[in-house]
């Protein structure tokens, strides 16, 4: 899915950068589900003799295979939660705006924009040792009369994400700026 299909663009803006998670952050809830999957076949043939005795039949393995493709089943759904959350999680960053894609679950889904003369301050903020080595963290950007602060939380390479809005935000602010000298000498 492109960008494109979630922003509406005015004619000469461009997007200059799309921010999402770390990836490493997505690989850990993977990690987690790998783990998830594995816990039930090492404690499957247990409980397949522990039904057959109970049962005094071969019904254990049967249950056992029907309750574990329902496990994987629903490691299934949530890895599909997981990517799509992921994915659709996003900034965009262009000339002229930044727009906060938020996803909230499946089917719902916030979208915040701010103008970048708005924006009065970006921090940055990395904790941790695999934040530190890995360059991810999380992004908060202060706007002018707004309630909506932007927050996205274990961006990749923040400090990027930082100097790309900061520039962006003085290449708008600048001609605004100049606009309002030149009205203010001819006045």
């Amino acid at each position: 899915m492109s960008i494109e299909h979630l922003v509406q663009l005015e004619n000469d803006e461009r997007v200059l950068l799309e921010v999402r998670r770390h990836m490493f952050i997505l690989y850990t809830k993977m990690a987690f589900l790998l783990i998830l999957f594995f816990i039930p076949l090492g404690l499957s043939p247990l409980l397949a003799t522990l039904i057959d005795k109970v049962t005094g039949g071969m019904y254990g393995s049967i249950l056992i295979g029907f309750l574990f493709m329902l496990w994987c089943l629903f490691l299934w759904v949530l890895f599909f939660f997981y990517w799509t959350n992921y994915y659709l999680d996003v900034w965009v960053v262009t000339n002229k705006r930044i727009f906060d894609i938020e996803q909230k679950s499946i089917f719902r889904r916030e979208i915040s924009v701010t103008r970048l003369e708005q924006v009065q301050d970006v921090t940055i903020s990395i904790n941790g040792i695999f934040a530190t080595f890995m360059k991810f963290g999380d992004i908060h950007i202060h706007t002018a009369g707004s309630e909506i602060d932007f927050t996205i939380k274990n961006a990749a390479d923040p400090l990027m994400v930082k100097e790309t809005i900061m520039r962006a935000h003085g290449e708008t602010y600048q001609p605004l700026q100049t606009q309002g000298l030149q009205q203010t000498h001819t006045e």
